[in-house]
Formats: C-alpha cells, sequence, structure tokens
C-alpha cells in the first residue's frame, strides 16, 4: 500500500488516462519537463493535506481521522488563437471523468476552483489549474488504507 495522497494521485492518473483530448499524456508530477509532442497534457498533484480526528477509537484499529486533500489537476496546451476552447474542453472531460469514479480515492472529491495562466517564451503555453479537495477516512495509525 502507499499513503492515500499517493493513491489520490495515481488514481487520478488512471482515471485521466485516455481522454480524448488528451489521451495518454497524463503525468503524476508536479514538475514534468514537456515537450511540444506532450501537449495537450495533464498533471496531477497533492500539494495539501488536513487531518482531522473524528472519533475516538474505542475498539479495533484506534481514532478515525478525516484527511480533506488538496488534488490539483493541470492542464498544460500550446498557444494557440483558441487555446481557452482546447483548455475548457479538456477541463469538461476532466470533470466528468473525476465526477463518475467511484474508487474510494475519488468518490469524495469536489472542485473547488480553477486557474488560468499564459506563458511565453519559446514554447509559448496556456494552463488550467483545477484544484479538488478530496475527502478520505483512515484509521489514524494507518494513512495507507482508505476506509
Amino acid at each position: 500500500m502507499a499513503h492515500v495522497k499517493r493513491q489520490i494521485r495515481e488514481r487520478a492518473g488512471v482515471t485521466l488516462t485516455g481522454l480524448s483530448l488528451t489521451g495518454s499524456n497524463v503525468f503524476e508530477s508536479r514538475l514534468y519537463a514537456l515537450n511540444n509532442s506532450d501537449l495537450p497534457s495533464i498533471l496531477v498533484s497533492t500539494d495539501t493535506e488536513e487531518v482531522e480526528v473524528v472519533s475516538s477509537g474505542s475498539g479495533v484499529g484506534g481514532d478515525i481521522s478525516r484527511r480533506i486533500v488538496g488534488l490539483n489537476v493541470v492542464i498544460k496546451a500550446k498557444e494557440t488563437t483558441d487555446l481557452d476552447d482546447v483548455l475548457d474542453g479538456i477541463q469538461v472531460e476532466i470533470e466528468a471523468a473525476i465526477a463518475t469514479d467511484t474508487n474510494n480515492a475519488l468518490k469524495r472529491a469536489v472542485l473547488t476552483g480553477s486557474d488560468f495562466e499564459q506563458q511565453a517564451g519559446d514554447k509559448p503555453t496556456g494552463t488550467t489549474t483545477l484544484s479538488y479537495q478530496v475527502e478520505v477516512y483512515t484509521v489514524a495509525n494507518d494513512p495507507e488504507t482508505i476506509m
């Protein structure tokens, strides 16, 4: 097993691989050197985690923790005249895929916002970052098992 943050990243990667506009260009990493051939692409990362004990364990296993994990899904695309439309189209596919995933790692994922940026340079690109809050429950002393 792996920490719940890793499980969330990996599940998001599996769920988002194969979308019609990005195909297999899905990377579970904050930093990935992207080539033009990798675009459009999706980068998945977990950046925050809040943990709260929600019940004290008098039975087997101990306290129950509620974890809120910040999941970022970053869309990168080449700068074109229809960049906004490309990014919006990919966002539609991502939102639909995550909303219908019933795996424990993503079934309580809520989109909390999105941000758009353009990057100039040798390879001008546009980026939309989707911010999700993913709620999972674990036994406090077992951050690898989602309940």
